[in-house]
């Protein structure tokens, strides 16, 4: 069980970098430019397609991560905890700044 919610965090996290954040040196948000996503987050083929959908990413990302599990599991877990953290903090400031 506790597998399954690991490799569910670093699936979700990596998500989440791939489509929405800029990365340090705005580095993901240049990979993005490069495979056909324009800065609206509009997609101009079928690669950047594939890049602006979370479930179609998620499909194909999740094979890596078992891999990455099963082969270097301390990445997958780097990727859960910064993704539990992102959710701790989030709800934080839901609790903190919606009253």
């Amino acid at each position: 069980m506790i597998d399954f919610l690991v490799q569910s965090l670093a699936i979700v996290r990596l998500l989440h970098l791939c489509i929405e954040e800029d990365g340090p040196y705005k580095i993901l948000e240049k990979l993005r430019r490069r495979i056909g996503i324009n800065k609206y987050g509009v997609a101009s083929n079928e690669l950047g397609g594939l890049f602006t959908c979370y479930l179609c990413l998620g499909i194909w990302l999740t094979p890596v991560i078992v891999f990455l599990y099963m082969n270097a599991y301390w990445v997958v877990w780097c990727l859960a905890v910064a993704q539990g953290a992102a959710f701790i903090y989030a709800l934080f400031e839901r609790v903190m700044y919606n009253d």
